[in-house]
């Protein structure tokens, strides 16, 4: 799972008219891990790009997620 990070400045709009949404959610580097209290956190990265277009410079950043839902034992 990835999220934008507040680090991210290319505010793509790209997706919003397939998805009907009017604005996307930035969070802090920590912001996202309370999502995943029923899960073990496998791995955790911030991956940073930096990209030069036009002569304009932009940074990618997203905070990526792979985790595991914790399973309940039964009792047989």
């Amino acid at each position: 799972m990835n999220f934008l990070s507040v680090d991210d400045t290319e505010r793509n709009t790209f997706c919003k008219p397939f998805l009907g949404s009017t604005g996307f959610s930035y969070h802090e580097d920590d912001e996202p891990s309370e999502y995943f209290s029923n899960f073990r956190i496998i791995h955790k990265e911030k991956r940073i790009t930096e990209r030069t277009s036009t002569g304009k410079s932009s940074v990618k950043a997203d905070i990526d997620y792979i985790a595991k839902k914790f399973t309940s034992q039964k009792k047989v």
